[in-house]
């Protein structure tokens, strides 16, 4: 029996701030909103409209945090530009919170919403996206992953994206 080669080690993770997209066109609920995630150690870009986040593209954004009305536009709409990484997205209502999982949201919160439910949420959810790309690259290159069904079930996978 041949002899496997030796366990080479992941490289050594960089730490740094994640970094996330607030946007959101009332500014003192943006204000209220950056000052605690920040504290929280969370890097804040912000936009107060759909044109403002023109300057963002999913490169130098870890999550999406979007108001689904906006001024200029639906917020919803960022949602397929930003469908590569963890999005929140803050409401009126419930009903519009539905939609925004129809179209791809994560998750919602109806507003006004507390900070730190914010943070809390945020957590999760890259902790969530973090644990689906290694199960994911754990199960390149396998005939069968026998975790798949727990990982992406078709029927949630075809309605959700």
């Amino acid at each position: 029996m041949p002899l496997s080669p030796p366990a080479v080690p992941d490289p050594p993770v960089v730490p740094r701030k994640a970094r996330v997209l607030l946007v959101e066109d009332d500014a003192s609920a943006r204000r209220t909103l950056r000052d605690h995630l920040e504290s929280a150690g969370w890097e804040v870009a912000e936009a107060d409209s759909v044109r403002a986040t023109a300057r963002f593209d999913g490169s130098h954004v870890d999550a999406l945090i979007t108001d689904s009305t906006l001024p200029d536009g639906d917020g919803l709409a960022l949602l397929e530009r930003f469908r590569s990484m963890p999005q929140l997205v803050l409401t009126r209502t419930s009903e519009l919170g539905v939609l925004a999982l129809e179209r791809g949201a994560d998750h919602f919160l109806t507003k006004p919403v507390a900070p730190p439910a914010v943070d809390a949420l945020l957590r999760w959810m890259l902790a969530q996206a973090r644990d689906r790309k290694r199960a994911l690259a754990g199960a390149r290159g396998t005939a069968m992953d026998p975790f798949s069904y727990f990982i992406s079930p078709p029927s949630i996978t075809s309605s959700v994206r």
